[in-house]
């Protein structure tokens, strides 16, 4: 049996999404994003890549 390392319904689970947030976080503080703006580009890079996944899904 192959396993395939990335799975599609990677965004459901909280733990894959927790560290998905701290990735993104460091990122935007090495950047020097502002810290009052850091909340929204959060959910917004976790929301385009859950539609990224799902369109990635969809396609294979």
């Amino acid at each position: 049996m192959a396993r395939n390392p990335a799975t599609t319904y990677w965004w459901r689970r909280e733990n894959v999404r927790a560290k998905m947030r701290i990735a993104v976080k460091k990122t935007l503080q090495r950047h020097r994003y502002p810290p009052d703006l850091t909340t929204d580009a959060v959910k917004m890079v976790l929301k385009q890549a859950e539609a990224l996944a799902l369109d990635f899904g969809q396609a294979a």
